[in-house]
């Protein structure tokens, strides 16, 4: 089964919170059936990059890496340019 988070879910997810439903259902789904759309992506990179939140941003670029499959395809120049 595919899993498709929008960006509340993966808030909550990158969130230091271990009472978030989340995290524990994460344990029971394999690293390549999580995905996140490009729009999502572009989102949550927007708004870390906003706030100047810099360890939040690695977080989630490092979470959308380890668990998403294949990574996040981001079809647009202007997502890639994000990350840097």
């Amino acid at each position: 089964m595919k899993y498709l988070l929008d960006s509340n879910a993966v808030i909550d997810i990158l969130r230091d919170d271990k009472k978030v439903a989340l995290k524990y259902q994460l344990e029971t789904i394999k690293r390549n059936e999580i995905a996140i759309c490009s729009i999502v992506y572009y989102e949550i990179i927007r708004g870390f990059k906003i706030r100047e939140a810099t360890k939040k941003l690695e977080n989630f670029l490092q979470f959308s890496k380890n668990w998403c499959q294949n990574g996040v395809k981001t079809p647009f120049r202007m997502f890639k340019s994000l990350e840097n």
